[in-house]
């Protein structure tokens, strides 16, 4: 197999030592008001199918939906399954669900043992119990969320049928992904005509953008900002996974060449305080090979609903050219059949 077509995991190959310094940050982050963190993945949720009902004029309930990078958690997932859709999830890492010791030994080859340190930890001390027992509260569920499918395949190659879903959508994954732009085609290939794609990530050049946890947790005086950018200080920084590190332009081109006429939404939170230490650091000469724009946006919310009329017309020219072929067949019948009774042929 090419190393194109190789699983490759999110996470990154660290020794013990990073992997449980890791672990500790992790059960920190999720410990902390664990219910107000549940409360906001459900608002963000919602926000979602809002803007998609304004893109499509349609609720996200009874469809096809993909899920491309769900994570461990299965938040997004369990939401959307519990709105009454069909939802299928596509991620690269062994997603263990339950009490499921060949899924942690798969996890252990494919992923390595720092993932399933990770997972194992997080499980035996109740955090995924937690989160999802608080979603089914909010949610008013009076059953559990059943077990959902999550296949493990590269985002640029899930082997999924063209067209086979109503919503795609990605939720702070694509960052992770080795073929970007592969894997935007793709997400515009398995989308119904007519159907939405979301994707929100978090391009490399941002003030989080390298994912490294303290800065995740709101510990900014730990770091330098844009440390990872910046030669002096990036030694200190610890990326908790892989990162392909495009820029927000850089996204904007890829994301504008897969899904044309796609809706692109640069979010910047922090403006009014980064803006002036990117322009300060400009004048320094540090941080030229990134625009301002790049360095103060965090996040890019990207609406794409793929045209119709494109999927018409291709249906259009295969159906033509069916008729046509029938239409040379009976030609060559009608020819046949005259030649037939010709007085030639009965001589």
């Amino acid at each position: 197999m090419s190393d194109h077509g190789k699983l490759r995991s999110y996470s990154t190959s660290s020794s013990v030592q990073a992997t449980l310094g890791q672990w500790r940050n992790l059960i920190r982050l999720h410990r902390q008001g664990l219910t107000s963190r549940v409360a906001a993945v459900v608002a963000e949720l919602r926000g979602i199918e809002a803007d998609v009902q304004d893109h499509a004029g349609a609720k996200v309930e009874d469809c096809r939906v993909l899920d491309i990078g769900p994570g461990q958690h299965l938040m997004q997932m369990s939401y959307f399954a519990a709105r009454g859709n069909h939802v299928i999830g596509v991620d690269r890492d062994v997603i263990v669900q339950g009490f499921d010791p060949a899924g942690y030994w798969h996890m252990a080859r494919s992923n390595g043992l720092g993932r399933v340190a990770k997972t194992a930890g997080r499980k035996s001390l109740g955090i995924d119990r937690s989160y999802r027992r608080e979603l089914e509260r909010l949610l008013g569920l009076r059953e559990p969320i059943p077990r959902l499918t999550v296949h493990q395949r590269n985002a640029w190659d899930t082997r999924l049928q063209a067209g086979s879903f109503d919503f795609v959508y990605s939720l702070r994954a694509f960052m992770h992904i080795h073929e970007p732009a592969a894997a935007i085609e793709e997400a515009a290939r398995v989308l119904a005509p007519g159907g939405v794609a979301f994707i929100d990530l978090m391009p490399y050049t941002g003030p989080n953008g390298s994912l490294d946890i303290r800065m995740l947790g709101g510990r900014h005086d730990e770091l330098a900002p844009w440390a990872h950018l910046r030669p002096q200080h990036r030694h200190l920084v610890r990326e908790s996974a892989h990162l392909n590190r495009l820029s927000a332009s850089e996204w904007q081109t890829l994301l504008t060449r897969g899904m044309p006429g796609c809706t692109i939404r640069p979010t910047k939170p922090s403006v009014d305080r980064l803006q002036p230490l990117a322009e300060e650091l400009h004048g320094q000469g540090e941080l030229l090979d990134f625009s301002v724009d790049d360095l103060v946006t965090t996040n890019l919310h990207v609406f794409w609903r793929k045209p119709i009329a494109r999927a018409c017309t291709a249906l259009m020219r295969s159906t033509l050219a069916v008729l046509i072929s029938v239409a040379n067949a009976c030609d060559s019948l009608a020819e046949w059949v005259n030649f037939s009774l010709s007085p030639l042929a009965l001589g």
